[in-house]
């Protein structure tokens, strides 16, 4: 079934362009089946638990995979080799798109699991609750941990090569991982307050947001942190910002809750947010574009 969700205002920075790749083939797929990127979603699931929406770049419900996770979901992100990830607790589960579920981590990741972000080599990148970042291979086996005391990494972002950029709410600080000194160095530092979601660009340029009850932007170019505002100060109805994704040149999508429920805006690197799309009676939690 398709269903048409409420499109708010045209995709503002070429929404439609960044949706409009192609997926990496899928064994398990038809060729005319999920040939076409977009965006999915963690969304309410019709049974109670939760589902992962896709939507295409006009904004329509395109598929919906029915899972049988139970509805303390936290992250999300989509595998080059064709699946998602999710994030729950200790553990992530790997779903494909016919909805089958398997452990994606051997072992428990003490602490919990807050960001994931996968990249084109296939290696993931895990923000710890507690002490640090690790770095799974594509078979969920742990290859590294980089350790940083007194931290809480909440969320993780792609970078073109190598270990994801996190961000420590505690900071709040932004970080890249030394990949040869095995260590965590800071990009940016103090990066707004209570600052726990991250979004990267095209240009490299990083969109940090606000975690507690708060809608607050920043931007960090070359170092230089800068507030772009905040959602419900441009009239959005914003009171959480969830989530947040890179959505090319000079922008990134966030993923808010306010009084009118769920949606995701496009916030740009010169401070102007556009609202894009809106839920219609279900709740969203997590983005990623692929």
């Amino acid at each position: 079934m398709t269903r048409t969700l409420t499109r708010l205002a045209a995709l503002a920075g070429g929404l439609l362009l960044l949706l409009g790749g192609c997926a990496p083939d899928r064994p398990d797929a038809e060729p005319s089946e999920h040939s076409v990127g977009g965006m999915a979603i963690l969304a309410s699931g019709t049974s109670g638990g939760t589902d992962i929406l896709i939507l295409d770049g006009a904004g329509h419900e395109t598929d919906r995979i029915e899972t049988e996770l139970g509805s303390w979901t936290q992250s999300l992100a989509y595998h080059p080799d064709g699946f998602f990830l999710v994030g729950m607790g200790e553990y992530i589960h790997r779903v494909d798109w016919n909805g089958e579920i398997e452990n994606f981590n051997s072992s428990p990741m003490w602490g919990g699991i807050y960001g994931i972000t996968a990249g084109e080599e296939g290696n993931v990148t895990v923000g710890n609750a507690e002490d640090g970042v690790t770095t799974l291979d594509d078979e969920g086996e742990e290859i590294v941990h980089y350790m940083m005391g007194g931290t809480c990494f909440m969320d993780t972002a792609p970078v073109t090569t190598g270990v994801g950029a996190s961000i420590d709410i505690y900071g709040p600080r932004i970080v890249l991982a030394d990949e040869d000194s095995n260590s965590l160095e800071i990009v940016a530092e103090p990066v707004g307050n209570y600052t726990g979601n991250l979004a990267i660009d095209d240009s490299g340029r990083y969109y940090a947001g606000s975690y507690w009850e708060d809608s607050s932007l920043w931007l960090v170019d070359d170092g230089e942190v800068t507030s772009l505002g905040s959602l419900a100060g441009e009239g959005l109805s914003a009171d959480w910002i969830l989530a947040m994704e890179g959505a090319g040149h000079s922008s990134a999508f966030v993923l808010y809750d306010g009084s009118q429920g769920s949606a995701i805006a496009e916030v740009h690197s010169d401070g102007r947010m556009d609202e894009v799309v809106a839920a219609e009676g279900e709740v969203w939690s997590d983005l990623v574009v692929f």
